[in-house]
């Protein structure tokens, strides 16, 4: 899907019946093409999440609150990071990792094997940098319009809408300081590495601070 910018299921099954070089680059002998439903449901084993992938709610706001230069978001709520640390602490597991398994499949055949090939620096003294970057999303930060305010000439509401990507929200990229909609792509990478390989990658809302993700990681 990545190498054919293809990010429709049913436009790929039609690319892989079309075509008699991709099919075989993905092991699909004569006549084993899989069906829509199949590549949806490859996704759904993928990632373990039984959220709804739309959700009704009222549109929010970008927030009016601008970092000064190369500053960061503080976080939301204020002693939250010392709070998640005792918890972490106590051993009480914080949230679920519906992305579980993705990151097995990072270790596996990218982080052991290049940990192998002494890529990653001394694994006894292994040392990583972990930073956020912003990862925006296709879908629109205001929603899809249910209501007929409209049609009364109310062109400007607070009416409840249907968000495709229910997880993403504002954030605030420091780098080009200024805001975005999606979530936040916080990747551990190692420092003795030249190309930066990453170690493990974690999708968060585009609002969380660094350091309340980090927590989140061990």
């Amino acid at each position: 899907m990545l190498h054919c910018q293809i990010h429709d299921p049913t436009k790929l099954v039609d690319k892989l019946r079309a075509s008699p070089v991709i099919k075989p680059i993905c092991r699909l002998e004569k006549g084993t093409t899989p069906g829509v439903g199949r590549i949806y449901d490859c996704l759904n084993r993928l990632w373990l999440s039984d959220n709804p992938q739309k959700a009704i709610r009222n549109p929010k706001p970008k927030g009016s609150k601008r970092p000064k230069s190369g500053e960061k978001l503080p976080p939301k709520h204020p002693g939250s990071v010392k709070r998640l640390v005792d918890k972490a602490l106590e051993g009480r597991v914080i949230e679920e990792r519906p992305e579980g398994i993705l990151q097995e499949i990072l270790k596996e055949c990218a982080v052991l094997p290049s940990s192998k090939l002494g890529l990653l620096g001394n694994p006894n003294k292994l040392a990583v940098a972990g930073d956020g970057a912003p990862l925006l999303t296709g879908a629109s930060p205001y929603g899809k319009r249910i209501c007929d305010c409209r049609s009364k000439g109310i062109y400007r509401c607070n009416c409840k809408r249907v968000f495709t990507d229910p997880h993403a929200n504002w954030g605030w990229d420091s780098y080009h300081e200024q805001r975005f909609y999606g979530h936040t792509l916080y990747s551990i990478t190692s420092a003795d590495s030249k190309k930066d390989l990453p170690l493990y990658l974690r999708l968060v809302q585009g609002s969380r601070n660094d350091s309340v993700t980090f927590v989140f990681l061990g």
